[in-house]
């Protein structure tokens, strides 16, 4: 479990209502659902936090809507990756659900949940990613969620 007790990095890697197959990780944002909720959704914020410098940045498209679908193009070390799927609930600023293929990843569609619960003046954002194979490197999408998460904290430290 990883945990940083900074005001708006509060994070752990495990829930108890989780199924022994779901990642979950969580953080805690200094700023209200609308605003987090915006930052999980909207292209241009997502570019500006989805990514770093010495990873790989993202391009996005995305129709949200339920049933629309998103393409998100990773350049990492010049090997392209995309993740694509298509949105099953939004609740804003409540809950995000959609499918997560990942052109890397050959073992299949999988579900991304993000529940933003208002937590004092911020949000506790907690992602779910289940469906997993019993192949699957889950290993790696639970750092994968960790570093997204980290991504999203220190976006909104630098963004006000």
């Amino acid at each position: 479990m990883t945990t940083d007790h900074s005001p708006t990095a509060d994070m752990s890697s495990s829930a108890p209502t989780s199924a022994p197959r779901d990642v979950v990780q969580q953080v805690v944002i200094d700023a209200p659902p609308d605003l987090v909720f915006a930052a999980l959704v909207e292209p241009d914020q997502l570019r500006q936090w989805w990514g770093s410098d010495d990873m790989y940045h993202t391009e996005w498209e995305i129709d949200v809507r339920v049933g629309g679908e998103y393409v998100c193009t990773v350049a990492a070390d010049d090997l392209p990756m995309t993740v694509r799927g298509r949105f099953l609930e939004i609740d804003r600023p409540n809950r995000l659900v959609y499918t997560w293929n990942a052109s890397w990843d050959p073992t299949g569609e999988t579900i991304v949940r993000f529940d933003l619960t208002p937590r004092g003046t911020g949000t506790l954002v907690q992602v779910t990613h289940s469906g997993f194979s019993a192949t699957a490197d889950r290993a790696g999408y639970d750092d994968g969620w960790g570093r997204i998460l980290r991504w999203l904290a220190a976006w909104r430290k630098t963004d006000e």
